[in-house]
């Protein structure tokens, strides 16, 4: 993401992983622990619009894997998760 940062271009991470979902939704759960992290500054992506793309696809266990990643700081903004 350095092209980004560089240009300011901002991607819209949710429409990409959309798009990834019914190709390969291993390689969406890499991209959506990458945009929703939270150790290397704010999250690129909101984990709640995120889960939800999860759940259009009906794809149950690569949410949960992306879920256990996601949620293992027990944030109280995220107990709803």
């Amino acid at each position: 993401m350095p092209y980004c940062s560089q240009t300011g271009h901002v991607p819209d991470f949710v429409k990409i992983l959309r798009q990834i979902m019914p190709l390969n939704a291993q390689a969406a759960v890499g991209l959506a622990k990458m945009v929703t992290n939270r150790d290397s500054g704010p999250p690129k992506a909101n984990i709640d619009q995120v889960t939800g793309v999860f759940l259009e696809f009906n794809k149950i266990q690569e949410c949960t894997a992306f879920l256990l990643e996601a949620l293992k700081n027990n944030r109280p903004d995220e107990g709803h998760l």
